[in-house]
Formats: C-alpha cells, structure tokens, sequence
C-alpha cells in the first residue's frame, strides 16, 4: 500500500525494509536470533535457593546492545503489544519443540507498577504471559502479585541489584 512506500516496515533488530509478508524481523535475523539451547539453560541455576520455583526457563540470550534487547525496548518503549504476544507464542513452540511444559497452574507476569501501568498502558510481560497461554490454553493470573513501591530503572543495575528490587 501507499503508506507502506513512504514508511516501509523495517527489522526490529537490523533496520532493513522488510517484505509485506513480514513482521518485526526480517529472514537474516530471525534464523540468528539468539534461541538458548534447554541443555545449556543456566536459568535455573541462577534463581535456585533465591525464589521458590517449580520451572524456570529461558527463551533468548540477552546481550547488551544485541538483538534481543532491541525486541524488547521495541516492546517496551513503541507500543508494539503484537510483538509481546508473538514473543510469547514463540517462547510457547519453543518449550513444546524441546518437550518442556508450561505450568499446570497458569502464567504470573512479573507486574509493573501502577503509575508505570496507567502511563505506559500495558505490562510487557503480561503480554508474553498472553502469547505463551494462547498456545497451550493456560491461565494467565495477572492479579496474584502485585508491585507495591516505584522503583528505579533497572536497565543500569547488575543481575543482583536486579534481583534484590524484585524481593
């Protein structure tokens, strides 16, 4: 269309234009997204003996600068809510292709807090909660936990400053 001629969708992760087809990653990035190996997983690991956990898991490898942080400032900061539910529903074929299970009881996204909520109008992690449940059916509890005080951003602490905000 016209409109896609003077504004062309372009790859979240390398800014080429993409073909109409397409949405959010051209072919090139999308086969060198940084999937992790469930074998190589250290998630786990990392929050064990930390939080109560029945499953933790992770999708993609974040890098500073890469690939992965670019998706998810486009999640976060343009107002993109279809690129959460398709992170999420990726994260879903994902853990159903290396035979891994969502959860019996449901998805808790991690929530934000209100006035962060009311300004930005959705949470990210809800919508991947979202994404991921679709595939599956499950239950998404966004209404279980809640975020109580403002904090700082967190984009500039490290992994234990992070985890000690969330306690």
């Amino acid at each position: 269309d016209f409109l896609n001629l003077i504004y062309p969708q372009t790859c979240v992760c390398c800014q080429e234009v993409l073909p109409n087809n397409r949405k959010y990653f051209c072919d090139v990035c999308n086969a060198l997204l940084p999937v992790i190996d469930p074998a190589q997983d250290p998630t786990w690991n990392k929050l064990a003996g930390r939080v109560h956990l029945n499953f933790a898991g992770s999708y993609l490898k974040f890098n500073k600068s890469g690939m992965v942080q670019k998706l998810l400032h486009e999640l976060k900061y343009n107002n993109t809510l279809d690129l959460g539910l398709l992170l999420g529903k990726r994260f879903s074929d994902y853990l159903e292709k290396n035979h891994l299970e969502l959860p019996p009881d449901g998805l808790v996204p991690v929530p934000v807090f209100k006035t962060k909520l009311e300004k930005r109008g959705y949470n990210q992690a809800q919508l991947i909660a979202e994404g991921m449940a679709a595939l599956y059916g499950s239950e998404v509890i966004a209404d279980i936990l809640e975020k109580t005080s403002e904090s700082t951003s967190q984009t500039r602490k490290g992994r234990m400053a992070r985890l000690e905000t969330m306690m």
